[in-house]
Order: structure tokens, then sequence, then C-alpha cells
């Protein structure tokens, strides 16, 4: 006579206690478990700055010492923006850029600033699959497209911004982005269809854009013969978003 098969206890991945026939498969789920969370991710949440690995005065010193080196070199001839505009130990951010990407919501100054700085670095290699990916992503009509005509739409830009998430720096928001726009890895890319869809969008808000705003904002800079925001110092930017653009002075 065959002997009657008993029960077995356990724990499911969630730690929760499971009981049940050993024949049943694992068992029902249990009664008093809370309901099953959903595993994707909230793309409109703000974006958590990575752990900084420098402090702000290594950060400036860094960029310094960079900048000193670049104006040296003689990419500067042929290199497009690739020596003048720089993150400082960006390896950090280099995919945020995807994420910020997926946002149902408007972007605000601070999204934005991540998203061009995250898209420089990502840039930097210059060649592979990283810059496929972002070239690739960046002329889809559906997504890149659709997010840089907003950037460059944004309903104010100023050269006193400070952390007002409403309006746009040109100093640490624009100049980079004008610096993503000329990296060698865009102008150089192969995949012609979507650097064309790229730079068109820039060609059809020259006037809007790059007329009525970076011209008057570069003027302005040349009348005072510094890039400083006067709204927020340069160390407190970087002590609240290290991975920003410093324009050198």
């Amino acid at each position: 006579m065959a002997k009657k098969k008993g029960t077995k206890s356990g724990s499911n991945n969630n730690g929760t206690q499971n009981t049940g026939n050993s024949s049943g498969g694992g068992g029902k789920r249990n009664r008093n478990a809370g309901p099953r969370l959903s595993q994707r991710r909230d793309h409109n949440r703000p974006e958590a700055i990575p752990a900084l690995r420098l402090t702000v005065s290594q950060i400036k010193k860094s960029q310094q010492e960079t900048t000193i080196m670049n104006f040296s070199s003689s990419e500067l001839t042929y290199n497009g923006s690739d020596r003048l505009v720089f993150i400082t130990d960006g390896e950090p951010i280099k995919t945020i850029w995807k994420r910020i990407l997926e946002k149902n919501k408007s972007l605000n100054q601070k999204d934005i600033k991540m998203f061009v700085c995250s898209a420089l670095v990502a840039l930097d290699y210059k060649t592979g699959y990283e810059v496929e990916e972002i070239v690739t992503e960046l002329g889809d009509p559906d997504s890149g497209v659709k997010k840089l005509k907003e950037i460059i739409n944004f309903p104010s830009m100023s050269c006193d911004a400070g952390l007002d998430n409403g309006v746009l720096s040109f100093q640490h928001v624009v100049l980079p982005l004008l610096g993503l726009f000329t990296r060698t890895a865009i102008t150089e890319c192969i995949l012609e269809k979507y650097v064309l869809a790229i730079f068109i969008v820039v060609y059809e808000n020259l006037d809007s854009f790059l007329y009525n705003k970076v011209m008057k904002m570069l003027e302005t800079l040349v009348q005072r013969n510094s890039v400083h925001d006067s709204r927020v110092s340069d160390d407190e930017l970087l002590s609240r978003e290290p991975y920003t653009f410093i324009p050198s002075s």
C-alpha cells in the first residue's frame, strides 16, 4: 500500500510562508499577503543624482586642468565641441538620458540639464554601440525629436537662471546643448537618417532659438565680460548638481 503523501512547507522569494500539497505546484497565495507591487519604473519621478565621487574643489580643479590642457590641443581645429564642452567625472550619469527621454511630463531646467550632460558623457565614446544608441534615440520622431523640440522651445532662457526650474540657464544648459549638437560622435555618425532628423530640429528653429535667444544671451555675456550666473555661484551649483557643465571664464 502506497504511503500517503504529506504536505511540505517553505518560504517564497518574498519571505512569506507557503504551505500546500506537494503535488499542487506551490500552493495558493497567502490571503494575508499584501498586494503585489508593480515592478515598472515610474519615469516621471525626479531623477536621483548619483553619489558624488569628487568634492566640489576637486571638480573645479579637474575642470581647470582639463580646460588648460584641451586649449593647447590641435583637436580644437577639427573635433567640434569635444574639447570645449565636457563633464568632469561623468561616468555615473552616462545612461540617465535614456530615463529622462521616457518621461511623459514636461521637462524642467533640472531635467534638461541632466539630460544634456548625460548625453554628452555618452557621446564621449565617439563610436560604438553607445553612440549608435543615443543618435538613434535622439533622431527618433516619437521620442528624441519631440524632446529636442521641447527643450529648444522652452519658454524662458536667461544668463541668470540660478536654480529656477522654470528658466533655462544659458551657461549651464544651452551652451552644453550646442556642444551636444556639434559633438564629433554626432556630426560624423554614419546613421545619416537620424543625424538629419536631429539637425532639422535646429534648422526649423533658427530664428526663434538661435537668433532671438542664443545670440542675445551671448551679447549679454560679452557686455558683462563674465560667464557667471549672478543668482548662483559655481560652488553652490556644483554642490547641488555636481555633473553640471561650468564654462571657463
